[in-house]
């Protein structure tokens, strides 16, 4: 998992939003957006920086 995030953090454009503030800064949802992030960067999804829902997730991948 450590290379899979690494790779994404390194992908992620410097102005984005870092997770944790996507998430309200409440650590738990922090982990929740990035698996999502993580799961929208190796699908190939566009802006998958912005992903800050399951529901949201789900519709990129579509």
């Amino acid at each position: 998992m450590g290379n899979r995030l690494k790779r994404m953090d390194f992908a992620r454009p410097h102005d984005a939003p870092p997770p944790h503030k996507l998430a309200g800064n409440d650590i738990t949802r922090t982990g929740l957006v990035e698996a999502w992030q993580l799961e929208a960067f190796e699908a190939g999804v566009k802006k998958w920086w912005l992903i800050d829902s399951d529901k949201e997730l789900r519709t990129a991948l579509m």
